[in-house]
């Protein structure tokens, strides 16, 4: 009876064990039943079928790997920035081009970093119609190829510090429609090849000093259609090599001496549909190479004759729809009579 116990308790024991042995004269194997690990699918971006999907992408390509354009859509909310969806971006590595179009509110939250980071010869990004309020610090995962960046239409309100940092080759950046109120320093640091910076149709009222101070590159900046009532030089720091400079649509009542000193290379200024009643005399002090100067639609009452008197390579003068009720030709002779210029122009009509 002893015996016949032992046996029973070996037996018990051995059925216990879930890994499976197997032996053979030479070897011993050790087997794991994988039914009950749970691993990880991966699937093809570029050829989901299930309709359950909550991204759907449409390619170039449909093959692995080969695809260089996706235009991804989002239909339906509950993504995180876990989900196996991003992961399974490594299928199409060669993606160039990625636009991300949200159709729903709180369907897209946040910057798909996990999927950006899979695409070594990203150049081309774009999300729209997302949901995202606020980018981090590091938003796009430092991403070496990408060129340029539009993100349109994402309620985002806040830039944290660094959220567009070390993007080498990032040369067009767009945050249109959106609902910025602020721009702190060093949320654009080490972006050595950044050329346009558009922030049109946004909640701007307040410039930090030093806001623009790491893009000394940069040739055209965008800031019009806000609600920016202040510029001084301080605001405009480190954009000696800016271009072309838009100001329209803001509410602006008056510009103060040097405010653009710090615009060494501008050629283009428009300052167009403010409120401006008062401008220095040395307000455009500094702008040796400007071309065009634009303030149609303001509430100028007097115009400086020595205003212009620092800007000699003005062609273009727009001063529509002010208040003007005498202007001399001293003022405007700068450009009247501007013997670098094939041509100039000013214009005085409207109000």
């Amino acid at each position: 009876m002893e015996q016949i116990t032992k046996y029973i308790i070996i037996i018990a024991s051995l059925l216990t064990v879930t890994p499976l042995v197997t032996e053979s004269k030479n070897d011993t194997k050790l087997k794991i039943d994988r039914r009950y690990y749970q691993m990880p699918i991966f699937i093809n971006v570029c050829d989901i079928s299930d309709r359950r999907s909550k991204v759907h992408c449409y390619c170039d390509s449909n093959k692995p790997k080969l695809a260089t354009r996706a235009d991804c859509w989002i239909f339906s909310g509950g993504l995180t920035e876990d989900d196996p969806i991003w992961l399974s971006f490594s299928s199409q590595s060669e993606i160039e081009h990625l636009i991300f179009n949200v159709r729903i509110d709180d369907a897209l939250t946040f910057i798909p970093a996990k999927a950006i980071v899979r695409l070594d010869k990203l150049k081309f990004l774009s999300i729209q119609f997302g949901t995202i309020k606020r980018l981090p610090p590091y938003a796009f995962t430092n991403s070496s190829t990408v060129r340029q960046i539009v993100l349109k239409s994402n309620k985002i309100s806040k830039l944290d510090k660094h959220s567009f940092s070390q993007l080498m080759m990032l040369s067009n950046l767009s945050l249109e429609d959106n609902l910025i109120s602020e721009l702190k320093r060093d949320v654009f640091f080490n972006l050595p090849n950044l050329h346009v910076l558009h922030l049109t149709n946004n909640n701007l009222s307040l410039l930090h000093e030093g806001c623009f101070k790491h893009l000394n590159n940069l040739i055209e900046l965008r800031l019009d259609m806000n609600y920016i009532s202040v510029v001084t030089k301080e605001m405009l720091e480190g954009l000696e090599n800016l271009s072309r400079l838009n100001l329209k649509n803001n509410k602006l009542t008056m510009i103060g001496n040097l405010a653009f000193s710090e615009l060494w290379g501008l050629k283009e200024l428009m300052l167009d549909n403010n409120a401006i009643e008062y401008i220095s005399e040395r307000a455009f002090g500094g702008l040796i190479q400007l071309r065009k100067l634009t303030l149609s639609g303001n509430k100028l009452t007097s115009f400086y004759d020595d205003i212009l008197e620092d800007i000699g390579s003005l062609i273009v003068l727009d001063l529509r729809d002010n208040l003007l009720t005498t202007i001399s030709y001293e003022t405007v002779r700068p450009v009247v009579e501007n013997d670098k210029a094939l041509s100039s122009v000013v214009y005085l009509d409207g109000k």
